[in-house]
């Protein structure tokens, strides 16, 4: 029992007590009560040094394997995010599908910058594709039935997308940023999908 806000009652406990894992409810599936929920399972997402699930309860409807969506850019949070769902267990027949928004070139490009761009975006993939092919096979071995999605765009809009139209349980994001500042300024993609997301949504933090 303590008193004050729950976020900064839940974050100091978090401090002393070092958790691995910070549960927090949802408080409605509208999307209003999605976005407007945030003052508790938001801050907690920008502010916990561990790993946060804004849970949300699961829909009624037919019986069907548990669904999770991991979204993959190559970074080391999304790394960790992968490692965290291969090392759980999971129901017999759960389903995992792989998220990238790749990167494109961008329309106005000017010439003489174009083909540096071209390359880089090029390197990218390449690294990326590293990444995801890794993550499919670690997900394969863990029993999961694991798919892959790769599209050109914006990475918040895809992950909620992939999540809503195949009805997934919960969407993990890697958080990129470790300090305050960096979790502030990188959040917007793990805080999105927290704040708007239909389904549980887990916010991976490096150990």
């Amino acid at each position: 029992m303590a008193v004050g806000s729950p976020a900064g009652v839940i974050l100091e406990k978090s401090e002393l007590w070092n958790p691995d894992l910070i549960v927090v409810g949802s408080h409605g599936r509208r999307a209003a009560g999605r976005i407007f929920f945030g003052s508790v399972s938001l801050n907690l997402a920008h502010e916990a040094h561990c790993t946060v699930r804004v849970a949300r309860a699961s829909r009624e409807g037919p019986a069907r394997p548990s669904r999770v969506v991991i979204g993959v850019d190559g970074s080391k949070g999304s790394e960790e995010a992968v490692n965290l769902v291969a090392s759980r267990h999971w129901p017999e027949n759960a389903e995992a599908r792989i998220v990238n928004a790749c990167w494109r070139i961008p329309t106005a490009t000017s010439e003489p910058l174009l083909s540096r761009i071209a390359g880089w975006i090029a390197e990218e993939h390449a690294r990326v594709k590293v990444a995801i092919d890794a993550a499919f096979e670690k997900l394969r071995q863990a029993g999961l039935r694991t798919s892959a999605v790769v599209k050109e765009e914006e990475p918040k809009a895809l992950l909620l997308n992939e999540a809503e139209g195949w009805d997934a349980d919960c969407i993990f994001v890697g958080s990129r940023g470790v300090g305050r500042v960096e979790r502030l300024l990188t959040g917007s993609v793990s805080s999105a999908v927290a704040a708007r997301a239909h389904c549980s949504v887990e916010i991976v933090r490096l150990a």
